[in-house]
């Protein structure tokens, strides 16, 4: 999955829930998820 995508894929589930973040704990959670991608990647 691209970042970009995931960029898009975090927007939109946060309007739906309503949920509002700040820009840097969006950024905070791709990266953690960029992290867990990368291992998955490593171990499976």
């Amino acid at each position: 999955m691209a970042p970009t995508l995931w960029h898009r894929q975090l927007r939109e589930g946060l309007a739906d829930m309503q949920l509002s973040l700040t820009d840097d704990q969006q950024q905070q959670l791709l990266a953690f998820l960029a992290l867990l991608n990368k291992w998955n990647k490593a171990y499976n």
